[in-house]
């Protein structure tokens, strides 16, 4: 997802402060930059859910 998908779908501005909170229950999130139509975007992968 982008970081503009994760604000629309879940309610959050913060997204990297949900990401760093989901980590630190055991999440495993990728962050990819890719340059989109000349703006840098950002997609996150989760690859393992927290075990909360």
């Amino acid at each position: 997802m982008t970081t503009r998908q994760i604000v629309r779908r879940a309610g959050v501005m913060a997204v990297n402060a949900c990401v760093a909170e989901l980590r630190q229950h055991g999440a495993e999130i990728i962050c990819q930059p890719r340059v989109v139509n000349g703006a840098r975007r950002f997609f996150y992968t989760m690859t393992k859910e927290p075990t909360l």
